[in-house]
């Protein structure tokens, strides 16, 4: 695991998960910037503690940003914290001596691992540090290691791997531990398609909570795998739960499919959690979420059957749902579900939005 000095590796994502509104240069010495972390971490811990361990909860947020000129965001996995770091305007100031500026770079990434450290208890060697830069093109989905190191956190009941190292993401979106619980309450009996499945965790409340048939469609067949090992962790049935390698853009264009029963007749249950932004080279097309999201949510809607729910999210900071743009929209029934499903962990209402969307 990773410790001071950070990773070597720069972060490659244009529009961070949660990112923090554009920080105002600050004249804060780095001895003064980590007093202030270590000071809001106290209170967060404070503020977290009893609801912690109130729930069980293993993975959780610490620190989001909560102060401009302390770009950090701070999770907890079992017996490990992930660090991500931002990058300032002020670390990038060409007028100061670059020696200068990476001397106390470092000294502030040392003071802020020993707060960690002591205020939570874990050793230094269990700190993974990473850096954001916002980057454009392909640079964004770099690989960072090939450690293959994951670890095993509960939640819910279930059994989740993550990855601490390899990945800009650990494999495990934290601000969705609700929607998570809320698949998988909705999914007895049902045929549920998630699409973007990412790493699979909506499948596996999904699968646990007794839904009859799944189907997870990822581009990736890294994510697929990762799928795959989460649903056997929890001992789960492989053969009722399917898992599709596809440009879901595409697939949705397709007529649906006459090969199974559960892709011709539609699903009970859809969860649509897009990137707000996606240029892989495999996709046929570009996406934009804020652009993109009728056609998007028309497309998925003609995949749900009479009386089934679809659960649309996105954290894109500045989304708003273009309801009357969306196809028989007077037959919808649009539910926020936004505030509900933030848990006391992501203070920020911006995190993301979510709605449930049913016909009437």
């Amino acid at each position: 695991m990773l410790a001071p000095p950070p990773s070597p590796h720069l972060s490659v994502e244009p529009e961070p998960r949660e990112a923090a509104a554009q920080p105002r240069v600050s004249a804060h010495t780095g001895p003064d910037r980590a007093q202030l972390f270590r000071n809001r971490l106290r209170k967060n811990l404070r503020r977290l503690q009893p609801w912690i361990k109130q729930q069980g909860i293993e993975a959780y947020r610490l620190y989001n940003s909560d102060i401009p000129e302390v770009r950090l965001i701070v999770e907890r996995y079992g017996d490990y914290l992930a660090l991500w770091e931002y990058s300032r305007a002020a670390d990038r100031d060409l007028r100061r001596d670059t020696s200068e500026r990476s001397a106390e770079h470092e000294a502030f990434l040392h003071d802020v691992v020993q707060a960690l450290a002591q205020e939570c208890r874990v050793p230094p060697e269990r700190i993974v540090v990473k850096r954001r830069e916002r980057q454009r093109g392909r640079a964004q989905y770099q690989k960072l290691a090939e450690t293959q190191r994951e670890i095993i956190v509960h939640e819910g009941g279930h059994r989740f791997r993550v990855n601490l190292q390899d990945y800009l993401d650990t494999g495990l979106f934290l601000d969705h531990r609700g929607t998570r619980a809320l698949v998988g309450s909705l999914s007895a009996g049902r045929r549920v398609l998630n699409l973007f499945g990412y790493t699979g965790s909506f499948t596996v409340y999904a699968a646990a909570g007794g839904a009859r048939q799944t189907l997870t469609i990822d581009l990736s067949n890294t994510y697929l795998d990762w799928t795959e090992r989460n649903l056997r962790e929890n001992g789960l049935d492989l053969s009722r739960h399917r898992l599709l390698r596809a440009d879901v853009l595409a697939w949705l264009r397709e007529p649906p499919s006459t090969t199974t029963d559960v892709e011709r007749d539609g699903f009970d249950l859809i969860v649509l959690d897009p990137p707000t932004f996606s240029n892989s080279k495999r996709m046929r097309d570009t996406l934009d979420i804020v652009r993109d999201h009728p056609w998007l949510l028309s497309q998925v809607l003609q995949r749900l059957r009479a009386g089934g729910q679809l659960l649309f999210s996105c954290n894109h900071r500045r989304f708003a749902l273009r309801q009357d743009e969306l196809p028989e929209a007077d037959s919808l029934h649009i539910r926020d579900l936004s505030a509900e499903t933030l848990p006391p962990d992501f203070h920020d209402p911006r995190t993301r939005c979510c709605y449930l969307i049913s016909r009437r």
